[in-house]
C-alpha cells in the first residue's frame, strides 16, 4: 500500500483570501463558464508521472482547464508539458515551497492571472482517475452549498481491491471534513505514532495510487 497520496484529491470552495509572492505563467486565457471549476496539479521534477497519470485527467476533464503548477521542476517537466500537452494552462512558480506554500501560490496566480474559479479540483500528480470521477462530485457540491470539501476513498494502485492507508479508509471524518485512521492518534497508540515515519508526495519516497 503506497503511502504518495496523502491529502491526494480536494474539491473545495474558493473562500479563502491566499498570501502570494512572485510567479511566472504561460499562456493567460480568458475566464469561460468551463472555469466554475478548475483542476490544479502540484508538480516537482515529476515528469514521469505527469507522462503515466496526465492523459486520464485530461481525458475525463469535461472540458474544465487543467493546470500544472510547476515547483522550479530541474527536470524536464515544463518543457515536456508545453510539447505534450499544449492544452495545459502551466504556472511556473520561483522556488519549492512544498504542497501547502506551492498550492496557496497556485491558486492565487489562477485566480488573479486567468479570474479564478468557484471550484478547485486538487490531485497529485501520481494519481490515476477514473471514468466519471468528476461530474457527480461537482454535481453535489451545486446541489448542497453547505457542502465545503470532499475527498473521495483511494485505492492501492498495486493492489486495486485494497483502499490506500493515505485516504484513512474505515477511519473517522473529523469536523473540518478531514479524514483519519480508527484508533491512529488515541492514547495507546501514540508513542507507536511517534515513532513512524510517514512519508508522502514531497519526501522522495514516491508510489503512485488509484483513484
Amino acid at each position: 500500500m503506497c503511502r504518495a497520496a496523502q491529502a491526494a484529491w480536494r474539491l473545495t470552495l474558493a473562500q479563502e483570501s491566499i498570501n502570494c509572492g512572485q510567479f511566472q505563467t504561460t499562456d493567460v486565457k480568458l475566464q469561460t463558464d468551463l472555469d466554475t471549476l478548475a483542476i490544479v496539479i502540484l508538480n516537482y521534477n515529476g515528469q514521469p508521472f505527469l507522462a503515466k497519470f496526465l492523459p486520464a485527467i485530461l481525458a475525463t476533464a469535461e472540458g474544465h482547464p487543467v493546470y500544472v503548477a510547476d515547483s522550479a521542476s530541474t527536470d524536464s517537466s515544463v518543457s515536456f508539458l508545453k510539447t505534450t500537452f499544449p492544452t495545459v494552462r502551466i504556472i511556473e512558480l520561483s522556488r519549492n515551497e512544498g504542497y501547502a506554500g506551492g498550492y496557496n501560490r497556485a491558486l492565487e496566480q489562477i485566480r488573479t492571472q486567468y479570474g479564478g474559479a468557484t471550484y478547485y479540483v486538487l490531485p497529485n500528480s501520481d494519481i490515476e482517475v477514473t471514468p466519471g470521477w468528476l461530474s457527480p462530485v461537482l454535481a453535489l457540491l451545486k446541489a448542497n452549498p453547505k457542502i465545503a470539501a470532499c475527498q473521495p476513498k483511494i485505492r492501492s494502485y498495486s493492489e486495486r481491491e485494497l483502499f490506500e492507508h493515505a485516504g484513512a479508509a474505515g477511519g473517522f471524518v473529523d469536523w473540518l471534513g478531514y479524514v483519519f485512521c480508527r484508533d491512529v492518534f488515541l492514547p495507546p497508540l501514540r508513542p507507536i505514532m511517534d515513532s513512524m515515519t510517514i512519508t508522502g508526495a514531497y519526501s522522495g519516497q514516491l508510489e503512485p495510487a488509484y483513484l
